[in-house]
């Protein structure tokens, strides 16, 4: 059974992953950010209950990719039938505090995740929870980058505060970051 999709998401002719590695994920990033759409939470849960199997909702924001592959030769191409990304615009205030600023963070880790989906090479390999982890890595590092690691972790831990595996997940992704940024050699001439 496939989840009932939005016309919108469908996407015809069939978008083909090509190119380098850096285009490739250019031009995917490109069609991902043409898929996003903001709703409310009433939206929110409307439509994500039409495209869930299991009818439960654990997270602010979501993504659908379809990816097909076609062999032709010797050569697997991958292609993207359908997107859809979603965001909760009314998970970002919590308490009658704004955390709207991290909804870009949010976007990105469901951008990476579709884009691990898609790509070609061993991260399409990964399962579902190592593409997901991967997608904390990347949005945590990006906030840590603009100095909003601890409001990012902050909301991650509100939204799902009985969700021990994704407190931990989020605690870890932040840690990781924040080596990464020490390591890194352009801070390192920055100062």
């Amino acid at each position: 059974m496939k989840p009932k999709l939005p016309e919108s998401s469908f996407i015809k002719p069939p978008y083909e992953v090509k190119g380098t590695p850096k285009e490739a994920r250019a031009s995917f990033y490109e069609l991902a950010k043409d898929k996003i759409k903001y709703l409310t939470e009433e939206e929110f849960v409307e439509l994500n209950q039409d495209m869930l199997y299991n009818k439960t909702l654990s997270s602010p924001a979501m993504n659908i990719v379809n990816v097909e592959s076609l062999q032709k030769g010797n050569n697997l191409e991958k292609w993207v039938d359908y997107l859809e990304i979603t965001i909760n615009k009314d998970a970002f205030k919590i308490n009658k505090k704004d955390y709207s600023d991290l909804m870009p963070f949010v976007l990105e880790h469901e951008i990476w995740e579709t884009w691990l989906k898609a790509k070609k090479g061993v991260a399409s390999t990964l399962d579902r929870g190592k593409k997901h982890i991967l997608a904390h890595r990347r949005a945590f590092l990006l906030a840590e980058q603009q100095g909003l690691g601890d409001k990012f972790l902050e909301w991650a831990k509100l939204i799902a505060p009985y969700n021990t595996e994704h407190i931990k997940q989020c605690e870890y992704a932040l840690r990781v970051a924040r080596k990464q940024l020490k390591k890194s050699p352009w801070k390192k001439n920055k100062k």
